[in-house]
């Protein structure tokens, strides 16, 4: 039987499971002939498809709770979310997922350029948005178009850059000029309150889009997606919102409630895992902060985003792939440093 067919049938087998289920990638319900698993014909179909339920999303989330912790496990984990799921069981409607996955560049300030860019390839990411560590905000524009060339020939998408502060309107204009040389359709972006009508003007310009970046407490302009969307409501819809779920969650705020309630502005996402919902929530391992990530992923779907969700992991800067002496043998170019989890990243897509 072709792939595709098989595929097609495994999940058409699996009507009632829903959504949960394909976020799983339902492996954990079905042997690999696409059968119900063994020791389980003697259920109903609705005990069967309630056990299988249960069963995908303890898979789920056991995928965030892994043994290898740091960006590798992350992007992995994040990878179960496949490229369909059952919308609608009884119809047998399936669902498109529309975002892709990314990397936020601050994720790796300590490394340079080309190290960064080997090191997206090497957890199985495709889009890249670059922060001023890798691609310096006072560069020239035939140095802008050099670095934008170097990502397209590593085989990845420059879609963005940021996080850019616009704290004058020579920065509001730098930053548009700087996007449109690099190629890129989005800043991240903290312009200061009082230039959002020019920011307005020049998105309008360019058609370049500008997802306005939240911080959290002590984020005395955008502390939460909710703060940002106040100011830009009745902007142009180019103007939204990079919702990063490591501070919204250190506000109190719900990043799933958020999401939702602010998906007509969502732009971009920062996805991470912080250690508290208070002030002094700091970055953690996906799967060991306080972050319900699996019901975030399942919002997405709901929400048909179709931006990037871009991992900005902040701790373990010196190693952030979190495998001891991995980044060391990457740098030194020591055969054998690929890690097993980008073996799956790249089985899932």
């Amino acid at each position: 039987m072709r792939g595709r067919e098989q595929t097609r049938r495994r999940f058409l087998q699996a009507a009632g499971i829903g959504a949960v289920a394909s976020l799983a990638g339902a492996s954990g319900c079905f042997g690999t002939q696409g059968q119900p698993s063994a020791g389980k014909e003697r259920g109903t179909t609705k005990e069967l498809n309630a056990e299988n339920a249960e069963n995908a999303e303890k898979e789920l989330d056991t995928k965030f709770k892994t043994k290898n912790y740091g960006l590798n496990s992350a992007v992995s984990a994040s990878s179960a979310v496949k490229k369909f799921e059952i919308q609608n069981p009884k119809f047998q409607i399936r669902k498109m997922r529309r975002f892709e996955l990314g990397l936020a560049s601050y994720t790796l300030r300590k490394f340079k350029l080309d190290e960064t860019l080997a090191m997206t390839k090497r957890v199985g990411l495709k889009y890249i948005c670059l922060k001023d560590f890798h691609l310096p905000l006072d560069s020239t524009q035939a140095e802008i178009k050099a670095v934008a060339a170097k990502v397209r020939n590593a085989g990845l998408r420059l879609y963005g850059g940021g996080v850019i502060s616009m704290k004058s309107e020579a920065e509001v204009h730098r930053a548009f000029d700087y996007a449109k040389a690099a190629g890129m359709k989005v800043i991240v972006g903290v312009p200061a309150p009082k230039l959002l009508t020019l920011v307005n003007k020049k998105v309008q310009q360019y058609d370049i889009k500008v997802a306005i970046h939240n911080h959290g407490p002590g984020d005395k302009n955008y502390p939460t997606p909710a703060s940002a969307y106040e100011r830009i409501k009745d902007l142009d819809k180019r103007i939204g919102l990079c919702n990063d779920i490591g501070h919204t969650q250190r506000a109190g705020m719900d990043p799933s409630e958020s999401a939702e309630r602010f998906a007509d502005r969502l732009l971009d996402v920062h996805i991470k895992d912080v250690s508290a919902a208070t002030a002094k929530g700091r970055g953690v391992e996906v799967g060991r902060g306080v972050i319900d990530i699996p019901k975030f992923l399942r919002t997405l779907l709901k929400i048909n985003y179709s931006g990037v969700v871009a991992f900005e992991y902040e701790k373990d800067a010196d190693d952030p792939l979190g495998r001891p002496g991995r980044i060391r043998r990457l740098r030194q170019g020591s055969p054998g440093s690929h890690c097993a989890c980008s073996q799956i990243v790249n089985r899932t897509q």
